[in-house]
């Protein structure tokens, strides 16, 4: 046989696999099995790797934390401890005793089992006494196909934490492992130990559509690493488009833009570059406001007509802006100053009008009046303003008067000159005047309005924060209108601070709104001078257009860029997605599998042949031939021999039996093309075998215990007797194969039972070795007995003592019916044995005595042990440490005097 294919797993998965195939790899090899736990645990670490070495191109904005990619699981390599199958040359792993600490089934607490280091051992027991619960602790921490769930004690209030410990010998060093069995396993040496049991037995041989295959150690491991592979591929695409699903609406508008970006500038400073090209300059945003415009212009007509459209569109605007304007000066801070100390001054003229003494008389009656001072000022501007334009007006002779334009003499010159000076010096001159000055600026604020000033056709295409000024205005105005409505020029004339404060609030929104129309008339005048210097290129609108819609999808880059960033980073999660899914590729798997498969399938063929006829399945009409190959795997399958419709499955034409032979055979061919050397453990490996088959077996695993240590659990006292006469008839075989020296093989019994009383199962009750002699080492057991029951006796412990001298009865009643086989009998008749063997044995018969019979009868009865009452009512005391004594020493006496008559005759009769 070549090498062991774990070997070659090993360093294949050192030099071409990447962690997370590794781990998978690993749990395969150890537990031969990928549980959802498995794929949801290796997917994770699939994807955290991937998504780590793309982590610094994930975009982070300021101030906020890093964004976290699945948690998952450390990657642990497949190492040379997780192989079931070491190298030759490591010594091999004996095991020593298994404990059962607590919480497994309806083991007791602390139950053990010590297991002979050499040869075989048999763990016996009915249905229910524990094997099952050991072989359960057994299978995991040893190399099984099938291992099982833990369960506690259900009969139990407490659910107990199931522990276990384990002795083996590692060669010749003695190791002890614990471990809590909810756990794996962390042992390098017990995987090394093979277990075979009616759950692992379809696991080496089981159905496939037509065939019943036979995958060699190891080549079965890469073929479910090839499902594997095909099951995180599955994850991959399912979370690929969980995560598309789960994507905002403005990252799909944008995501063009986005994958240019990362296509020029790499992943890393994608999202960098489309903030700086979402960022518009002013000269862009300006662009931008007008384009729509300018090809909406193009679109309407030839140039020279838009021109003049435009030209007249600027004409207007400016209009509008001039009358803004002019309603932006009356409410100036200069003119709202005027009205405030105009306001102050006739404030305190009409105070001091009240204390002036009256004007002197003159020729005339009212000639200081109101109206005289109304005529008066009224011809002073006339004559300032139109006869004496430009001049200033002095009364002198020969000029002419002001009210009738005639020639003054000197005395009229005088009198005009006089009356002058006389109404510049009045208070009363000068409360006329500041009142006059006061109410024209009132009244040119009471009239100022919008209405008229603003056309509502020209206001449409103004933006919409002008609409916002204009309301603004109207209202400030319509404030101010009310303040100077409410002052009282003629007796209150002040102005306080809040309505002086209500005047000023005008001026804001006016000028605001005066720029919005301005900027409408640049507009227009750009247009205008953009126009003037084209030409009527119908690829004009072409190119503006073009502009026109990269500016637009830079402008609304700005209200995705949450958006982005999360299609930016899923985009990462994705890269990092299809990388496991590149990685789940079975191909590699394939190629690997193909490249040791054929080696191994011819090995294993043959040695499967070889065990077959050891397990003598010569009379089987099927034996095993490779098959088709899948996914790279070069399968092995048996085959029904000379068979005349080849389309019928051999497994709906042999018996479970024939299968079950089968599948031994793959164990034992497994084992040969391991090399390994340590333990095995079998749990009721005759299942659904007849008597014949199970000789077979048995031989077998005596032949297997010649050079490894070989443990059987079983419940059958049928397959016990036979693996005892296959022991017995061994040294013999040993002898016809050529075998020297033949040693025998060392066969140790332990049997196993359920306390009644407490329902606790896996008590040891009984250990005996046989390589010697059956019936001694009983007799020996005996004494053992005795020794505890006495301990009880001393100590008073009655119920524990009337426990232990039930015990004794049964292994003395045992130890009589194997005194009756194995001496008296000379083992020519025995139980569950289907023949008699009379060779060398017979003359042992002879002169079997009355009395030997009688002592046989007298030592089988044990009903003392039993009932400590009689039917008449009347007590029986237990029988005492000494009465236990004198039954077994009556026990060795028959033995010694069968013995004894057996030597004399078989010198008498050699047959």
């Amino acid at each position: 046989m070549p090498d062991s294919v774990y070997e070659q797993l090993h360093t294949w998965s050192t030099s071409s696999l990447v962690p997370w195939q590794q781990d998978a790899l690993r749990r395969i090899v150890q537990a031969d099995f990928a549980s959802r736990r498995d794929t949801e645990e290796v997917a994770g670490i699939a994807y955290r790797a991937a998504a780590d070495r793309r982590q610094a191109a994930r975009y982070i904005p300021p101030g906020q934390p890093d964004a976290d990619v699945p948690v998952s699981t450390v990657a642990i390599p497949l190492e040379l401890v997780h192989l079931p199958v070491r190298s030759s040359s490591e010594p091999p792993v004996r095991l020593g005793a298994l404990r059962h600490i607590s919480g497994v089934n309806r083991l007791k607490p602390d139950a053990a089992i010590p297991f002979a280091l050499d040869g075989l051992t048999v763990v016996y027991g009915g249905n229910g006494v524990g094997k099952s619960g050991f072989t359960r602790i057994l299978k995991r921490a040893c190399h099984s196909r099938a291992p099982e769930e833990i369960v506690p004690n259900v009969f139990s209030d407490i659910a107990e934490q199931p522990r276990a410990a384990l002795t083996y010998l590692l060669g010749d060093e003695e190791q002890t492992h614990t471990w809590d069995l909810d756990k794996d396993s962390a042992d390098p040496n017990l995987p090394r130990i093979a277990i075979y049991d009616n759950r692992g037995a379809m696991v080496h041989f089981h159905r496939n559509g037509a065939q019943v295959e036979l995958l060699p150690p190891g080549l079965d491991a890469l073929a479910r690493l090839a499902d594997f592979y095909d099951e995180i591929a599955g994850w991959a695409k399912a979370e690929l488009a969980r995560r598309r699903a789960v994507l905002p609406p403005g990252a799909h508008r944008n995501a063009v833009a986005l994958r240019s970006q990362m296509d020029a500038v790499g992943t890393q400073g994608a999202m960098e570059a489309l903030q700086v090209l979402a960022l518009l300059s002013p000269t862009e945003e300006k662009e931008l406001a007008s384009l729509a415009d300018q090809i909406r212009v193009l679109e309407s007509g030839s140039r020279k007509t838009r021109i003049a459209a435009e030209t007249l569109h600027e004409s207007q605007f400016r209009s509008q802006s001039a009358r803004v304007a002019t309603t932006s000066e009356a409410f100036s801070n200069e003119q709202i100053t005027q009205l405030a100390e105009a306001a102050t001054s006739h404030a305190e003229t009409l105070r001091d009008a009240s204390t002036a003494p009256a004007p002197p008389e003159e020729l005339l009656e009212g000639v200081h009046g109101a109206h005289w001072e109304a005529m008066w000022e009224a011809a002073l501007a006339y004559a300032l303003n139109h006869a004496y334009r430009g001049e200033s007006y002095s009364p002198e002779e020969g000029s002419l008067c002001l009210l009738c334009q005639q020639p003054l003499d000197g005395a009229a010159a005088e009198r005009l000159q006089r009356y002058a000076s006389r109404e510049s010096e009045t208070s009363a001159a000068r409360m006329r005047r500041l009142k006059r000055t006061f109410q024209d600026i009132l009244r040119s604020l009471t009239t100022c309005s919008l209405d008229g000033v603003l056309d509502p056709a020209l206001l449409a295409v103004l933006p919409p924060e002008a609409a916002a000024d204009v309301s603004a205005a109207t209202a400030a105005l319509t404030s101010a209108a009310a303040v100077c409505e409410r002052i009282d020029t003629e007796h209150d004339p002040e102005l306080s601070a809040e309505d002086e404060a209500v005047l000023r609030a005008v001026l804001g929104p006016l000028s605001r709104l005066k720029t919005h129309v301005s900027a409408e008339a640049d507009r227009a005048h750009t247009i205008i001078e953009t126009l003037s210097a084209q030409s009527d290129d119908p690829q004009q609108i072409s190119a503006l257009r073009l502009r026109l819609g990269l500016l637009q999808e830079r402008k609304s880059l700005q209200g995705d860029m949450e958006a982005l960033i999360a299609l930016h980073d899923a985009k990462i999660e994705a890269d990092a997605l299809n990388e496991v899914l590149a990685q789940s590729n079975t191909q590699p798997v394939s190629r690997k599998s193909g490249t040791i498969s054929e080696t191994y399938v011819t090995a294993i063929c043959e040695a499967f042949s070889g065990e077959a006829a050891l397990l003598g399945g010569f009379d089987i009409c099927a034996s095993m031939a490779p098959l088709t190959t899948q996914k790279g795997t070069r399968r092995t399958g048996i085959v029904l021999r000379q068979a005349k419709r080849t389309s019928i499955p051999a497994d709906n034409v042999l018996s479970e039996g024939e299968l079950r032979v089968m599948s031994l055979a793959a164990f034992f061919a497994d084992l040969r093309g391991s090399g390994e050397a340590s333990a095995i453990v079998l749990d009721d490996p005759m299942t659904s075998l007849d008597h014949r088959f199970q000789r077979k077996a048995a031989e077998r695993l005596v032949r297997e215990a010649r050079s490894r240590q070989v443990i059987v659990f079983t419940h059958s006292t049928a397959f016990l007797s036979e693996i005892q006469s296959a022991v017995e008839d061994d040294p013999a075989a040993q002898i016809s194969e050529g075998i020297d020296p033949h040693d025998p093989v060392p066969l140790s019994v332990i049997e196993v039972a359920r306390d009644r009383n407490s329902g606790f199962s896996g008590i040891k009750v009984e250990t005996f070795v046989t390589a010697t002699n059956v019936l001694e080492e009983r007799v020996k057991h005996l004494g053992k007995l005795i020794a505890a029951s006495q301990a009880h006796w001393d100590a008073g412990e009655v119920d524990l003592y009337e426990r232990s001298i039930e015990n004794f009865a049964r292994h003395l009643r045992g130890s009589w019916e194997s005194a009756v086989e194995d001496l008296l009998l000379c083992k020519i008749v025995r139980r569950n044995r289907k023949s008699i063997t009379t060779e060398n044995r017979i003359s042992g018969l002879i002169g079997i005595t009355a009395e030997e019979v009688a002592s046989v009868a007298v030592g089988m009865n044990v009903e003392s042990f039993f009932v400590h009452s009689t039917p008449d009512g009347s007590e029986r005391d237990s029988p005492t440490p000494d009465e236990l004594r004198s039954r077994v020493d009556a026990l060795r006496e028959w033995i010694q005097k069968v013995k004894a008559r057996q030597k004399s005759v078989r010198g008498q009769y050699p047959i």
